[in-house]
């Protein structure tokens, strides 16, 4: 489904790949939006993720990117569109671990930990605005394959952490400061009870603290899928009645965003459930394995395993597949072509 919607600088046209960025977190990710610099004929990407998380844990870094405006001055391109993904679990996680480290064991982290005298919801909050997000996402609470293979058995759990991330929510929409900052609204569910059920947190956490009802928010983020992505049916069923119940319900005109299951192979399952957006960074993790997306048949193979390149990418036109090998930020880049190919093919075959 084709969506626009306006961002702080520019204008986010549907469906669209928002590929995972690094910073913060070292690693080798190049400046997406510099490549067709580089490659003329390479498609221009204009998206870009970012993991909050791994920004807050580098003050020096933060507080440059706050004092020039923001990560698109900092990249110096204002046309690109930053989505933050929160990464607060990690935050909770980090903080709950050094505390428990005096006692020598680290249970799971309690779902109301406090950081000093703010919480992490907050913290989050503020570094996605000193950044200058286009689209947020407020600290939520992933379910994880145990939840999603023994619901009934773990109820208690979802619930607790279907509770968590509606009350975060609401608190980020009330405590927002940045009016062209869009937070998109997490969604999390193991099946269409859970779902019926964090809606209705959700709906209540909204009308208490922001003043405001689920079909208010302007977009959705719909998590705790990666557990599945290798079961395509049950992604494909569990997706399909999220975006459903969200557009019957809510209306068809909110962004839906999806995390973590965008590969070759789940693009199709993604776009005929009616995702808008999608993140991808497991072509960045297959280019350090040294994994190639084949553009024929969209399998990951091994470098060594190729005689020759079977692609015509820029990048492929300028490299063997030993070369290649020893170039990974190119091969991360011939990955995330097969993927903007992938999804440009399936869109014009909606038509």
């Amino acid at each position: 489904m084709r969506l626009r919607l306006r961002t702080r600088y520019s204008v986010l046209e549907t469906p669209a790949i928002f590929p995972v960025h690094n910073i913060g977190a070292g690693g080798n990710t190049p400046p997406y939006w510099e490549i067709h610099l580089k490659y003329p004929d390479y498609p221009r990407i204009e998206t870009v993720m970012v993991n909050t998380y791994f920004i807050l844990k580098r003050p020096n870094l933060l507080q440059e990117i706050a004092r020039v405006g923001g990560l698109h001055r900092y990249w110096r391109y204002e046309k690109l569109i930053v989505l933050a993904d929160s990464g607060g679990y990690l935050l909770i996680q980090d903080t709950h671990r050094k505390l428990a480290s005096k006692r020598r064991q680290v249970p799971d982290p309690p779902i109301d930990l406090k950081l000093e005298d703010e919480t992490p919801q907050e913290l989050i909050l503020r570094t996605q605005e000193a950044i200058r997000a286009d689209l947020a996402i407020p600290l939520d609470y992933p379910l994880s394959r145990e939840l999603h293979d023994n619901p009934i058995t773990h109820l208690a759990e979802i619930e607790k952490r279907l509770r968590a991330t509606a009350r975060n929510t609401a608190q980020a929409y009330h405590r927002k400061r940045d009016k062209y900052m869009v937070i998109l609204a997490p969604v999390h569910a193991v099946n269409r009870e859970t779902l019926e059920l964090y809606l209705k947190y959700l709906r209540q956490e909204l009308r208490q603290v922001a003043g405001m009802d689920v079909g208010d928010v302007p977009g959705y983020t719909i998590g705790s899928l990666v557990p599945i992505v290798h079961s395509r049916e049950r992604l494909r069923k569990l997706l399909t009645t999220i975006t459903k119940t969200l557009r019957s319900n809510y209306g068809e005109d909110k962004l839906i965003h999806v995390l973590g299951t965008t590969g070759p192979t789940t693009i199709p399952v993604l776009l005929r459930a009616g995702v808008n957006t999608m993140d991808a960074k497991t072509f960045i993790i297959c280019a350090a394995k040294r994994l190639y997306y084949t553009p024929q048949t969209y399998r990951r193979v091994k470098l060594t395993q190729l005689e020759k390149l079977p692609c015509k990418c820029p990048i492929c036109r300028r490299h063997t597949p030993e070369t290649l090998r020893q170039n990974t930020r190119d091969l991360t880049l011939h990955n995330l072509y097969v993927l903007i190919k992938r999804l440009q093919e399936e869109t014009a075959k909606a038509k």
